[in-house]
């Protein structure tokens, strides 16, 4: 199984984490930390359309 999610953020350095929660219960799992990323270019798309914006 892969889980993925795309947001749209400018360009420049990001550490992210996630958790899983059960909305039954509200128990959750720890965070599970992402590598740290360089985002140096940021592609936005709306529709058919998309822009590029340079870093």
């Amino acid at each position: 199984m892969t889980l993925s999610f795309d947001v749209n953020v400018p360009p420049g350095w990001y550490a992210a984490a996630y958790r899983f929660v059960n909305v039954a219960t509200g128990q959750d799992t720890r965070l599970v930390e992402v590598p740290v990323v360089q985002v140096a270019l940021a592609v936005e798309g709306t529709g058919t359309r998309s822009k590029k914006k340079a870093a």
